[in-house]
């Protein structure tokens, strides 16, 4: 591995706070997910919103997107970003 870098909810370009249970990180994949020939990445923090869940899609320029169930069209509490595929 060249090099590493940790990505955390609240800080590097991923907006929002950390809460006890969001389980961020615990979903991960990484592909050209906007068609740019870039590859992002897609964090699932499925604890997010009681259980809701959401996925943050970090861009290769950093910034982080929030996609919720409402989105995503999942139901509530069902854990959004548990398993995630490119």
């Amino acid at each position: 591995m060249a090099s590493a870098h940790a990505l955390n909810q609240g800080a590097d370009g991923i907006s929002g706070a950390t809460e006890a249970g969001d389980r961020f990180g615990a979903g991960v994949a990484a592909g050209d997910f906007t068609g740019t020939s870039s590859t992002g990445l897609a964090i699932g923090a499925p604890g997010e919103n009681s259980g809701d869940g959401t996925v943050v899609h970090v861009d290769a320029d950093g910034t982080g997107v929030f996609i919720g169930p409402a989105a995503a069209g999942t139901p509530a509490d069902g854990g959004l970003g548990t398993v995630l595929a490119p």
